[in-house]
C-alpha cells in the first residue's frame, strides 16, 4: 500500500478526493498518455498534501512519461504562425501556447520541489528529461535553474544535458507571439535587447547581447563543456553558431563551418558550382556530421542577420557536400525569411535598420518556383501558399494569386474534411453526445440565421464550441479530475486549431482580393477579369467574405456588398455609374443565394497587418 493511500483512510471528504486524484495520476500512467498524465498530476498537486504523500517511484515515473515531444511539436508548429490578435479570438475552451507551456513549467517546479522534499536527488536521466522539458517550451532560465541544480547536486551533465541548455536558452521565449518575429540583427533589436536595460521591452525579453550576452553565455559554457571532457557533436557547434548569430557575429559562425565542416563560405558566394569541389571527409557515424537540424540552424542564422541568398548558397552546399536532405522545416525557414526581407518598409521602420538584406518582392515567387519544382518537389504548407499569396498581392498579380487561393482553399478543405471524420470517428467510438457528423463543419446553414455583424461575432465557432463542450464533459478521467483530456481528445483540439488557422488564413486572402480589386482595367483583359473573373471570384470565396460588407471599383464606379440582413440575400449597389462608359452594360441585383459559411473570420483590424 503506498502512501497516499494510507495517509487516506482516515476517512475526511478532503483525503478522500485526493485519494480520487491519484488513483486517476496512476490510471493516466498505466495508459501512457502523456497528455493525461500531466493534467492530472497538476490537478492533484493543487491539494497542498498530496505531494507530501507521493512516492518518489511515482514522481520518477510521471517525470518520465511527460515527454513533451508528444504533444508540443505541433502545437509550436500551428501558433508559429498566428497572427498575434487571432490567439486571443480562438474559441472560447481552446488554450493557448502560453497556457499549454505554463502546464509544464509548473509540472518542472512540482517535480523538482517533491524530488527536495524526499531530500533525495535526482540522477543524469531525470535531469536530462526536465532539461528536454524546457528546451521544449523554450524556457532558458528554467534551464539554467536546473542547470545549476545539477552542479549543487554534483550530477554530471553529459552532451544531451548541453545542448538542451544551449537551445533552451538561444530559443527562449521563441515561442511568444511577438518574439518569433524579432530576432533579427539590426541596430534597433540590438539596442532593446541590451543587457542591463532597466525595463525590457515585449518582444526582447528572451535573450540579451552584449556583456554577459548570449554570445559570451554560450561560448563559456561551451569553453566549461569541452573542459569537462564532454564530448561535443553537430547540434553542438550548430548551437555554438546560433549564440555566435544572434548578436550578428557572422564571421565566428564562418570560422566555426570552415573549421569543423570544411565550407568557406566566402569561397562559396565568389565562385560558382562548376568550381566548387565538394569532397567530404566525414564518415557518417561521425558525431559531427551533418544533419537537418544544422541546416535548419544556419539558415536561420544568415536569415535573422539578413543575408537570405547566404543562407540559401550555404544549406544548398551541405545539402550537396553531405547528402543530406532539405527538409519541410528548412524551407519553410528560409521562405518565411524571404517574404519578411521582402517586404518593403514605411515610417520609422526605414530608420531603424529594418530595410538591412532588403529582397525584391519578386524573390517570394522566385523561391517558391525552385521549392516545387525539380529536384525538391516539395508539397507547400498553408503558411507557404499565405505568405506567397500575400506577396502576389502586393506585386497585383491578381490572376496568379486567384490560382494560389484556389490551391489553397483546397489543402483548407482537405483539412476540413480529415477534422470531421476524425470527430465523428470519436464520438461513435464514444457514443456520446449528439451526432456530430451533422453538427461538425455543417456548411448546409439555415437561412433564417441572421448575418450582421454582431450576429456573426457571436455564432461563427458555434459549431467549435460545441465539439469542445462534449470534449471537456466526457473525459474518461470525469469531472471531479478536472476535465482531463485523453490524448486522443488533445489531439483533436490540436486538429480544431489547425482548422481554425487555416480558416483565417483563406479569409484574409478572400479580403485581400476583394480589397485589391480596385484598378481602372486599361485592356481587354482586366475589363473581362471586371466583368467575369472578379464576379466568379467573390462567388467562389463567399464563404470568407466579409461579412459587414464591402465594395470594390470598376472602369465605371463602384460595387456595394452591403452588410444584409439574412445570409440568403445577395445585392449588389452601384455607387457611381457612367452608362456612356459601358453601354448596353447594366448593374442589376443577383437573387441567386450564396452558400453559406461554417464561421467567419473577419475582424481584422488591418488587411494589411502582418
Amino acid at each position: 500500500m503506498n502512501n497516499v493511500e494510507t495517509n487516506t483512510r482516515r476517512g475526511s471528504k478532503r483525503s478522500s478526493s485526493m485519494l480520487r486524484q491519484h488513483n486517476a495520476v496512476l490510471e493516466a500512467l498505466q495508459e501512457e498518455q502523456p497528455h493525461s498524465i500531466l493534467r492530472a498530476f497538476l490537478e492533484a498537486s493543487e491539494n497542498p498534501d498530496y505531494l507530501q504523500m507521493l512516492p518518489g517511484t511515482t514522481l520518477v515515473g510521471i517525470l518520465r512519461a511527460i515527454d513533451p515531444g508528444h504533444s508540443l511539436d505541433h502545437y509550436k508548429d500551428v501558433f508559429h504562425d498566428f497572427q498575434t490578435y487571432r490567439v486571443g479570438q480562438l474559441p472560447r475552451g481552446i488554450r493557448s501556447l502560453k497556457q499549454v507551456f505554463a502546464d509544464y513549467r509548473k509540472a518542472i517546479e512540482l517535480l523538482l520541489s517533491g524530488w527536495r522534499r524526499l531530500d533525495r536527488t535526482f540522477g543524469i536521466v531525470e535531469y536530462r528529461l526536465l532539461l528536454n522539458i524546457a528546451r521544449t517550451v523554450r524556457d532558458g532560465t528554467t534551464a539554467m535553474a536546473i542547470f545549476d541544480n545539477m552542479r549543487a547536486d554534483q550530477v554530471q551533465p553529459d552532451t544531451l544535458c548541453y545542448n538542451y541548455l544551449f537551445e533552451a536558452r538561444s530559443w527562449s521565449n521563441g515561442c511568444d507571439p511577438l518574439e518569433r518575429w524579432r530576432f533579427r540583427v539590426i541596430p534597433r533589436a540590438i539596442k532593446l535587447r541590451q543587457t542591463g536595460r532597466d525595463r525590457k521591452t515585449r518582444g526582447f525579453e528572451g535573450y540579451e547581447v552584449g556583456y554577459r550576452g548570449i554570445r559570451e553565455e554560450t561560448i563559456r559554457i561551451f569553453d566549461e563543456m569541452r573542459m569537462s571532457g564532454i564530448v561535443t557533436d553537430v547540434d553542438t557547434f550548430g548551437q555554438l553558431m546560433l549564440g555566435m548569430g544572434r548578436e550578428g557575429d557572422i564571421e565566428g559562425v564562418k570560422s566555426v563551418l570552415k573549421r569543423i565542416w570544411d565550407v568557406d563560405v566566402d569561397s562559396i558566394l565568389r565562385e560558382d558550382d562548376s568550381s566548387l569541389l565538394f569532397e567530404n571527409d566525414l564518415s557518417p557515424s561521425s558525431p559531427l556530421y551533418p544533419n537537418q537540424n544544422l541546416l535548419f540552424t544556419i539558415a536561420h542564422i544568415f536569415c535573422i542577420n539578413n543575408q537570405l541568398p547566404t543562407a540559401l548558397r550555404v544549406v544548398d552546399v551541405f545539402s550537396r557536400k553531405y547528402a543530406v536532405e532539405i527538409d519541410m522545416r528548412t524551407w519553410a525557414e528560409l521562405f518565411e525569411w524571404t517574404f519578411v526581407l521582402a517586404t518593403r518598409r514605411y515610417g520609422k521602420a526605414k530608420k531603424d535598420g529594418s530595410e538591412l538584406g532588403q529582397l525584391p518582392l519578386a524573390s517570394v515567387e522566385n523561391l517558391w518556383s525552385t521549392m516545387v519544382s525539380e529536384p525538391y518537389n516539395i508539397n507547400p504548407t498553408m503558411p507557404m501558399y499565405n505568405r506567397r499569396i500575400r506577396a502576389l498581392w502586393k506585386r497585383q498579380m491578381y490572376d496568379k494569386m486567384y490560382l494560389a487561393m484556389q490551391a489553397g482553399r483546397e489543402l483548407h478543405k482537405f483539412q476540413q474534411r480529415r477534422l470531421e471524420r476524425n470527430l465523428v470517428g470519436w464520438q461513435r467510438r464514444n457514443q456520446e453526445g449528439p451526432d456530430l457528423s451533422r453538427t461538425i463543419l455543417d456548411h448546409k446553414a439555415d437561412e433564417s440565421t441572421d448575418s450582421n455583424t454582431a450576429s456573426n461575432a457571436a455564432t461563427k465557432r458555434e459549431n467549435i464550441l460545441e465539439v469542445l463542450k462534449i470534449l471537456k464533459q466526457t473525459t474518461n478521467l470525469g469531472s471531479e479530475a478536472g476535465g482531463v483530456m485523453t490524448h486522443e481528445q488533445a489531439s483533436l483540439e490540436r486538429e480544431i486549431i489547425h482548422e481554425f488557422r487555416d480558416f483565417t488564413m483563406v479569409s484574409r486572402w478572400a479580403r485581400l482580393l476583394m480589397a485589391g480589386i480596385r484598378w481602372v482595367p486599361s485592356n481587354e483583359r482586366d475589363l473581362n477579369w471586371e466583368r467575369i473573373g472578379a464576379p466568379d471570384a467573390i462567388r467562389e470565396f463567399w464563404d470568407y467574405r466579409p461579412t459587414p460588407g464591402f465594395r470594390y471599383g470598376i472602369a465605371t464606379g463602384k460595387i456595394q456588398f452591403p452588410p444584409s440582413s439574412r445570409e440568403s440575400e445577395f445585392v449588389l449597389t452601384v455607387v457611381r455609374h457612367d452608362p456612356s462608359q459601358m453601354p448596353g452594360v447594366d448593374i442589376v441585383q443577383d437573387t441567386r443565394p450564396p452558400p453559406t459559411a461554417l464561421y467567419n473570420a473577419w475582424n481584422d483590424p488591418d488587411p494589411l497587418d502582418e
